[in-house]
């Protein structure tokens, strides 16, 4: 067991708590940025991000979704229970995927 610290781990849990408002999205440093080919350059925006003991922490930006289209069905219940609903979604998968490798013998 490794356990992840110092300055860095706490920058990256600060920059996931940022105010973006895709879930989607790619937020890379100038140095990744300035890595990628020309065209990839042209797809990223350059953004910027205050954050407590960093201060204004320049990166760049790719939004994959925006927030639309919503589904209002799933939004509107508990967090707790989608989370059961993917818990038993996936449980089912793993046993389905078992069950077909004990039937082949495997």
């Amino acid at each position: 067991f490794e356990e992840l610290a110092g300055e860095d781990v706490v920058l990256v849990h600060r920059l996931l708590k940022n105010e973006l408002k895709s879930d989607e999205y790619w937020l890379v440093t100038p140095e990744f940025y300035a890595g990628l080919n020309a065209e990839n350059q042209s797809l990223f925006a350059p953004v910027t991000q205050k954050l407590e003991n960093f201060g204004t922490v320049h990166l760049n930006y790719l939004e994959f979704s925006t927030p639309d289209p919503r589904n209002e069905k799933v939004e509107s219940r508990s967090r707790t229970f989608n989370w059961l609903v993917q818990a038993v979604y996936f449980s089912r998968m793993l046993l389905t995927r078992g069950l077909r490798r004990k039937s082949r013998g495997a």
